[in-house]
């Protein structure tokens, strides 16, 4: 990802086409100056460090008690349940780790912050069943909103 601009952006779709990964139609429809604009984000900037490891589509199992999910559920506490999830992008870095999840919810730029709400405790479990998968301390939980090329930064 060091080298993303409009011309790889391009050729990359194009190659995706003639390998047929994707149709001339889906190519059309892809937003390119909406993946540029992520990639020269900050966010975008911790992917291309390439001292950072970046996980992509990372999936999980996570064992937790049933009062972290549902703390209503008295009667439940030392029950365990099991959260699954795959994680759009997890770059690991030399102080902890960022977990990014791609959303893309049409809808205009004001209407951002309602949509992170909704997604909010999503990213708090990914966060939580990632740091303690990895053993990890620190970890941020961030939403990356294409259509509207806004990063949201949930924890």
């Amino acid at each position: 990802a060091a080298g993303v601009n409009a011309n790889t952006i391009r050729q990359t779709i194009e190659k995706l086409v003639s390998e047929k990964y994707i149709t001339k139609e889906i190519a059309g429809k892809i937003n390119a100056r909406a993946i540029l604009d992520f990639f020269t984000s900050d966010l975008g900037k911790l992917i291309r460090n390439g001292k950072n490891k970046v996980m992509r589509e990372w999936p999980f199992t996570y064992a937790t008690n049933v009062s972290e999910l549902y703390p209503e559920m008295k009667n439940c506490q030392d029950e365990k349940i099991i959260v699954q999830g795959i994680i759009d992008m997890l770059v690991q870095t030399q102080d902890g780790a960022v977990i990014i999840d791609f959303k893309t919810d049409r809808g205009k730029q004001e209407e951002v912050s309602l949509r992170a709400e909704k997604y909010a405790s999503q990213i708090k479990w990914y966060c939580k069943a990632a740091a303690g998968i990895l053993g990890l301390k620190k970890i941020e939980g961030h939403l990356y909103f294409l259509n509207a090329n806004t990063s949201v930064k949930v924890l």
